[in-house]
């Protein structure tokens, strides 16, 4: 190659260094973060840790996948918790430490902040569970439907309180007879919904405008 051909090249070939340099400082590093986890923590002044780094509580833009949050605050046991985050869906994770020392023992009687969060995130655990398993499951969100079946029978669907640990919410159908609560499965099913799909409990009622049929 000669010096002309030389002197050609070697800028461009500078310029195309230096285009993938900054290409490479704008690029983000790892999979983008496409799920939030939201996190409410007590006390307010525990340190969090979010795989490995320090964050604040309230809502994190996170991967989805594996994470592990730890939080701890001198006078209280440490928690460590695993979580998996879905793509595209919200998460949320509750943390309350327990007092360890004397110095600590009445925290929660004198740290007024504290004692609220302590006494939300029950509550709150409780409406993202339910706001999960409505998306998941359209057909929650018809309910409570009262129907009769024209001879006198009277069913109530409704949604209640879980049966089972980790099941969110259950299907309670209120029915006096068998007849009634295979007519409610039959609705269930006829609105595209598998029963077998989440808990359902039968519950019996006097009908007060008629009589139920057997």
């Amino acid at each position: 190659m000669n010096p002309v051909t030389n002197r050609l090249y070697f800028p461009l070939a500078v310029v195309i260094v230096a285009a993938l340099s900054f290409w490479s400082m704008l690029r983000p590093y790892g999979p983008p973060a496409n799920s939030t986890l939201k996190l409410e923590v007590a006390p307010a002044s525990a340190v969090i840790k979010l795989d490995g780094r320090n964050i604040k509580a309230g809502e994190q833009k996170v991967t989805a996948g594996s994470h592990v949050v730890s939080v701890s605050l001198g006078g209280f046991e440490r928690k460590t918790i695993s979580l998996i985050a879905q793509a595209n869906q919200p998460s949320y994770a509750a943390i309350v430490l327990t007092p360890n020392s004397a110095d600590t023992q009445n925290w929660y009687k004198t740290h007024p902040s504290d004692a609220a969060i302590v006494n939300v995130v029950g509550s709150h655990q409780a409406d993202f569970e339910v706001q999960q398993i409505k998306q998941a499951t359209p057909f929650i969100n018809q309910l409570p439907v009262t129907y009769g079946d024209g001879h006198g029978g009277l069913v109530t669907i409704s949604p209640g309180a879980a049966v089972r640990k980790g099941s969110p919410t259950a299907i309670y159908i209120n029915a006096a007879t068998p007849s009634l609560r295979q007519d409610a499965l039959a609705y269930i099913r006829n609105r595209g919904y598998d029963p077998a799909n989440t808990d359902i409990v039968f519950t019996a009622f006097n009908n007060p405008f008629g009589r139920s049929r057997d």
